[in-house]
């Protein structure tokens, strides 16, 4: 055992597996929301949140950080 951190890997897990390929992460939020749209996402103090609402939530974000974007371009001039 090379690195002391690999004694609490289960059986069969080494550290330096090949990782599966990368994916936005919100293909991922879109695919939970999909497939378990009204179950738990975040627990979080007296709050909760389902797949859908945080994807939701995501996408409204999203879409204000798109506008604000759009309106403080100065990159293109000005009409």
């Amino acid at each position: 055992m090379a690195h002391v951190w690999e004694k609490s890997y289960p059986s069969g897990v080494h550290w330096d597996c090949p990782l599966p390929p990368a994916v936005p992460l919100e293909s991922l939020l879109e695919t939970a929301a999909t497939r378990w749209p009204d179950r738990i996402a975040v627990d979080f103090y007296d709050r909760t949140f389902t797949y859908r609402e945080l994807h939701d939530l995501a996408a409204r974000a999203a879409k204000g950080l798109q506008t604000l974007v759009f309106l403080t371009d100065t990159s293109s001039p000005a009409k």
